[in-house]
């Protein structure tokens, strides 16, 4: 491969890492709870989108040629050390309905406890524990927070280090939006 494609290549993938970066920032992700995790998943595009060739291999596909497997796969490989470097704990993957889909994922957890106060089909934490108990969740200053804004913490890359059940505080607020984190027992 000639080194000017070479370096073509490259400043594609500094162009296309900083467009993935921004929609990172810019954009909500879609979570999803497995049993230890809580992933973050931004639609990136199309694998067609990306690639130098413009092509997704299949082993019927004879419109290839050996230079364009070549460029394609210095552009991934060189785009996925470029995400390891640059930014902490992110990956890609492609879709599982469409392998077009290119996704850029992030694990949110650090504590396996929180998985088990996520509620996936509202796509943030619980506000009650088991019994309806209301909870607080304290950031690494172990300042309180309500649900939706420990929720917008780990979106925004913050950690969480415990959960707080209230019990009887009835003057527990949340420090970020000032809510009201009720008591269980009056």
């Amino acid at each position: 491969m000639k080194e000017e494609k070479i370096k073509e290549i490259h400043q594609k993938v500094e162009e296309d890492l900083a467009y993935m970066l921004d929609i990172m920032e810019t954009n909500r992700p879609w979570l999803e709870l497995t049993d230890d995790a809580l992933y973050a998943s931004w639609l990136m595009g199309s694998v067609l989108s990306f690639s130098p060739s413009g092509k997704y291999y299949m082993p019927w596909t004879t419109n290839q040629t050996a230079e364009d497997v070549a460029e394609d796969e210095l552009y991934w490989d060189t785009l996925r050390d470029r995400l390891e470097e640059t930014a902490d704990g992110l990956w890609l993957e492609q879709g599982e309905g469409d392998a077009l889909d290119v996704f850029l994922c992030k694990n949110l957890l650090d504590e396996p406890w929180i998985s088990s106060m996520f509620y996936e089909e509202e796509q943030t934490l619980l506000a009650f524990a088991d019994g309806g108990y209301p909870v607080a969740y304290l950031d690494e200053d172990h300042s309180p927070l309500c649900a939706s804004c420990a929720t917008e913490l780990l979106l925004d890359g913050g950690k969480l280090v415990a959960l707080h059940t209230n019990y009887e505080d009835k003057l527990l607020f949340c420090v970020q939006c000032g809510a009201q984190i009720p008591a269980a027992y009056e």
